[in-house]
């Protein structure tokens, strides 16, 4: 206990150990998408389509240097992923890595913003109940927050969709211009993704933050802050602070998910994204597309989960415990 708490803490040593374990879980991620692939996605029926003859799909297997040993073929996939090269799409008839780099600036655009608004949010909402945990108040936020949880997200994004920008027309019907190429998008577009995102996010943000704030407001410290005497504004302060560490954790949990979106706001708001690029390559069978989305998303979360853990780490040292 005295090494965890100490000011020697050397970051350092356990970033390297968790850079160490992350490489090891990227290897067998990477490992467990290119068997998946191999085995259950024919890239010749993606091309000729699963009318087509056996003949025609034998050979064009042959071309594809399917026939090969699945060993071989695996070791190339992995070589690929090591170099984020991951061939041709078959759908949008170019490399992958450009496909993903165009879809990634379009599911960022909406999924950052809304993110940082849900988590803002959700943690202001959480600390106003800090004070007055059973007002009306609060039961108007816990009821909010359990209808959000409880409805599907199909049916809100749809809902909010026709309210706002069909019925009402606040807000344009489309995310993102019809403009092939076009990468430029004002805000007005942006802006209901934006809210809607939030307003995905921001009911499971709201009821994780409270519980992690009641959780700590419960530890006797603060009880003996409070008969002592000291300003609310204080222990509230020295609160907040002692659950940075826990809340840091749980935001970097959460950031890989922005990298895909969601499939179904870029459906409704016809947003070229990473998410959309993902359900057309489901369906037309493109495994470059698929592993070359699940490897990147896989890469970002150890990336990010090393960093946050370390962050976490550093602001509560009682984490260096676990």
């Amino acid at each position: 206990m005295g090494d965890a708490f100490s000011p020697t803490w050397r970051p350092w040593r356990f970033a390297i150990r968790r850079v160490l374990a992350g490489a090891l879980v990227l290897v067998v991620v990477f490992v467990t998408i290119a068997i998946v692939g191999e085995v259950l996605i024919d890239p010749a029926v993606g091309e000729l389509g699963p009318l087509a003859e056996m003949a025609a799909l034998d050979e064009r297997r042959r071309q594809l240097d399917l026939d090969r040993p699945l060993r071989a073929r695996v070791v190339d996939q992995l070589a690929a992923a090591a170099t984020f090269e991951w061939g041709t799409s078959i759908v949008h008839r170019r490399p992958v890595t450009d496909v993903l780099w165009s879809g990634l600036g379009p599911t960022l655009a909406y999924a950052v913003p809304g993110f940082c608004l849900a988590t803002v949010a959700g943690a202001a909402t959480a600390a106003t109940q800090l004070d007055a945990p059973a007002t009306r108040r609060a039961a108007a936020l816990n009821l909010a927050a359990a209808t959000l949880l409880g409805m599907s997200s199909l049916v809100l994004v749809v809902l909010v969709h026709d309210l706002f920008a069909t019925r009402l027309g606040w807000f344009p019907a489309l995310g993102w211009p019809l403009t092939p190429g076009s990468h430029l998008v004002g805000l007005g577009h942006l802006l209901l993704p934006i809210l809607v995102w939030a307003l995905l996010q921001w009911g499971a943000d709201y009821r994780m933050y409270r519980a992690i704030f009641i959780a700590e407001a419960r530890q006797p410290h603060y009880m003996y802050m409070a008969a002592r005497g000291l300003p609310r504004s204080r222990i509230r302060r020295h609160l907040l602070r002692g659950c940075a560490g826990t809340v840091v954790a749980r935001v970097v949990q959460r950031l890989p998910h922005l990298l895909v979106g969601s499939v179904v706001i870029e459906d409704v708001f016809n947003v070229p994204g990473l998410g959309d690029a993902v359900i057309v390559a489901a369906r037309a069978n493109d495994r470059a597309l698929l592993q070359g989305v699940a490897v990147l998303s896989a890469a970002a979360t150890v990336v990010v989960q090393t960093g946050g853990d370390v962050l976490a780490r550093w602001l509560d040292p009682r984490l260096r415990l676990e």
